[in-house]
């Protein structure tokens, strides 16, 4: 989903990346209630901050850009 919100035309990089720390954050959820309670709610929310810290990061910046252009956004912002 998080690409495809890349790729979406005039997509903003701060909805993308927020949406997809929501996303994670209701499977880590969905699978405790699931029968993954093994993994811990915990360890499954610190890795949910670790995947958001790197496509928040400048480098994901790149390909949100990258995505944007392929999409026909002229001059794309990752503001």
């Amino acid at each position: 989903m998080h690409d495809i919100c890349y790729e979406a035309r005039n997509s903003t990089k701060s909805t993308c990346d927020t949406e997809f720390y929501k996303n994670i954050q209701k499977a880590c959820g969905d699978g405790l209630s699931t029968g993954f309670p093994e993994i811990g709610r915990k360890a499954c929310d610190e890795s949910a901050n670790k995947f958001y810290k790197a496509v928040r990061s400048k480098e994901a910046c790149k390909a949100f850009l990258e995505a944007q252009e392929a999409s026909g956004v002229s001059n794309p912002s990752c503001n």
